[in-house]
């Protein structure tokens, strides 16, 4: 176009002006739409100071380098575009707020997972060894009652190590469907659950072939049948166990003591078990 205006200097000032003009208005426009990565870029990685410090200082430095490479621009231009740019990077505070909150409560949710199956695991591993423990011993009675059995002559010894041997049985599998329980008692997150039991009828399913005396009372009660059983079950296991190894002498008794006339209605119910020690103990 120069070569066509000839002469025409006022022709090729405009020219001048208009090129100036629009190579300052696409260096700003590749400026700001450039700050548009930053922005994304900040709402991505959260809110923090720094997040704060960038947003604050990256219009800033924008609007500074505009200037210092388009000195022909103009101020009204320059300000509209500032105005957006600072109302867009204000915007991105918030958004950047809320992906922060967010991925925070993911991370809770996921360490409290992750808490939780550790001890759940934990606490099953626990659970587990009680009762191979339980089991373990249960099944060395049952066995031995059984072999007793086969090499007796007897028809009435025989029969007496089979009901036995029976008696073992049940109480190992009374100890499988108290795994649940064992399991709460290891994680710490047990619930009493009281029920009417007759403690008669409790007390002779755990001394139900066991060599031991037993002694109760007949009253019906409000306790945990299954956690005083487990209790007493390991109490009567440890007795024959740790006790004498040729006559433990094991007796089981059970107690109720009235609590006071201002509570009628309520009993201290105590389990006793003793043994004869072993000697060398």
């Amino acid at each position: 176009l120069a070569p066509a205006l000839g002469n025409n200097t006022a022709a090729l000032q405009k020219l001048e002006q208009f090129v100036l003009h629009s190579v300052s208005k696409d260096i700003v426009s590749s400026h700001m739409d450039g700050s548009w990565f930053y922005i994304i870029l900040l709402i991505y990685i959260g809110f923090s100071r720094s997040m704060l410090l960038a947003t604050i200082l990256i219009p800033i430095i924008m609007i500074a380098m505009a200037l210092l490479l388009t000195p022909t621009s103009s101020m009204g231009s320059m300000l509209i575009r500032t105005v957006t740019w600072g109302a867009v990077a204000l915007l991105a505070i918030p958004l950047s707020i809320n992906l922060s909150l967010t991925r925070r409560a993911e991370f809770v949710m996921e360490r409290r997972f992750k808490a939780d199956l550790e001890e759940a695991v934990d606490a099953g591993r626990k659970a587990d060894s009680i009762l191979n423990h339980t089991l373990k011993n249960t099944m060395s009675e049952a066995a031995g009652e059984i072999e007793l059995c086969l090499e007796s002559p007897d028809v009435e010894e025989k029969a007496g190590h089979l009901q036995r041997s029976l008696f073992s049985l049940q109480r190992g599998m009374r100890s499988c469907h108290a795994r649940q329980a064992y399991l709460h008692l290891s994680a710490g997150r047990y619930t009493l659950l009281l029920r009417p039991v007759q403690l008669s009828v409790f007390t002779r399913g755990y001394a139900a072939g066991r060599n031991l005396r037993c002694t109760t009372e007949d009253f019906t009660v409000l306790m945990d049948a299954t956690l005083c059983g487990l209790i007493v079950d390991n109490a009567i296991n440890n007795a024959f166990k740790h006790g004498h190894p040729d006559n433990p002498d094991v007796t089981f008794t059970t107690s109720t003591t009235r609590l006071g006339p201002g509570q009628p209605n309520r009993m201290l119910v105590t389990f006793c078990v003793e043994n004869v020690a072993s000697p060398i103990r």
